[in-house]
């Protein structure tokens, strides 16, 4: 379920980029319907790298500094984990959701000072149950029954591998 290839990173070079990503303005959104949280109209979030149709994100122009940051950070930790973007999510906690674009493993990791926001992925084994979103299909979901089994798995300053087709979500702050 959990690969861990390359070095873990050390709290010197988390504090560095926790540093950075502080010192960096995050757009206020409203267009990621899919996974704001119920009652909030805009979150503070950004993509680095590659988006639709291939183009590169403004918000990387941008902060190409926070780009070379994040993605030597990743490489550090496995150079060989194929990623095109890096999701940049501040203080909210996405609902259950389905990544529609992935072609295969997410890696995720958080850097901050905060309780909560452990990471649930679903997983046929696991032993928490949510409710079933009614807003996908049956077969986004894989799972029948009013309840959908997962895991939660804490990502502050730990790396977690999870397959982004799969339910997940962001557990509350």
């Amino acid at each position: 379920k959990e690969i861990h290839p390359g070095r873990a990173p050390d709290s010197a070079e988390l504090d560095a980029i926790q540093h950075l990503l502080e010192g960096t303005e995050l757009p206020l959104t409203d267009s990621r319907t899919n996974v704001l949280p119920e009652g909030v109209s805009h979150v503070h979030t950004a993509t680095l790298g590659t988006v639709t149709r291939g183009n590169v994100s403004k918000f990387t122009a941008q902060h190409p500094e926070l780009c070379v940051a994040l993605v030597a950070l990743a490489r550090r930790h496995d150079p060989k984990f194929p990623f095109s973007s890096i999701q940049i999510n501040r203080n909210y906690g996405a609902r259950l959701h389905v990544d529609a674009s992935n072609q295969g493993l997410c890696l995720a990791i958080a850097v901050g000072s905060f309780t909560g926001g452990e990471l649930w992925i679903q997983d046929d084994e696991g032993t928490v149950e949510l409710p079933r979103p009614n807003d996908l299909p049956d077969w986004k979901i894989r799972q029948s029954g009013p309840m959908v089994r997962g895991r939660v798995e804490d990502i502050n300053r730990r790396w977690v591998y999870f397959d982004g087709r799969r339910l997940h979500r962001v557990m509350p702050f």
